[in-house]
């Protein structure tokens, strides 16, 4: 399984930049890059609470759990 993050779809539902983003939350510009193109390895608590907040959005939009197609061994490699 895989987590697949949505912030892309919420930024574009609030019709907001990962910068505008970053601004407003107080999140470094990276982190959100990371969450943004999927690379993000962790999310902190209090990220997660600000982008919800900002974004007006819960957690399980943000995120969801994406089973595994099959093929691999259990780390998808």
């Amino acid at each position: 399984m895989r987590v697949k993050i949505n912030l892309s779809e919420a930024l574009g539902r609030k019709k907001m930049s990962q910068r505008q983003l970053s601004i407003q939350s107080g999140i470094r510009y990276p982190t959100i890059q990371a969450l943004y193109h999927e690379t993000a390895k962790r999310i902190e608590f209090s990220h997660l609470i600000k982008i919800c907040e900002i974004l007006e959005c819960t957690p399980g939009e943000l995120f969801e759990i994406i089973p595994d197609t099959g093929g691999g061994n259990e780390d998808g490699k």
